[in-house]
């Protein structure tokens, strides 16, 4: 398999998803605890069951969606957001196109011929 993500985990990355979604919940807690909201209260704010507030915190996977509400609440969506920069207007397919032109339309290496080596010798 030759991929350019390097396999099922990034080589030289150590850290399981199990220990991401770890990290990530205690990241959100803390956050939580920063602004003095009970968990109540932002399970209240991001329209989220309390059940999937503590289940996000103890580092268990929730829904993207519900994901995204809780950051947003805490006001962190933004920064993450802000790791992928926006395209320029392209579609995915269409950066895909691009990159694959870029890839194969790089010009090779021009030999000079026999004939002009001789003219100049001449």
């Amino acid at each position: 398999m030759n991929s350019k993500l390097g396999g099922k985990y990034i080589l030289g990355n150590s850290m399981t998803p199990a220990q991401a979604l770890e990290s990530i919940g205690k990241g959100l807690k803390q956050k939580r605890i920063q602004k003095r909201a009970t968990q109540e209260e932002l399970a209240s704010h991001a329209g989220v069951s309390l059940s999937l507030v503590k289940r996000l915190e103890s580092g268990k996977s929730v829904a993207t969606e519900n994901l995204v509400k809780i950051m947003t609440s805490l006001e962190v969506l933004k920064g993450f957001v802000d790791l992928f920069p926006e395209s320029q207007g392209l579609t995915p397919q269409e950066e895909w196109e691009a990159l694959q032109k870029k890839r194969f339309n790089v010009p090779k290496r021009i030999r000079k011929s026999k004939e002009i080596n001789r003219v100049r010798l001449d």
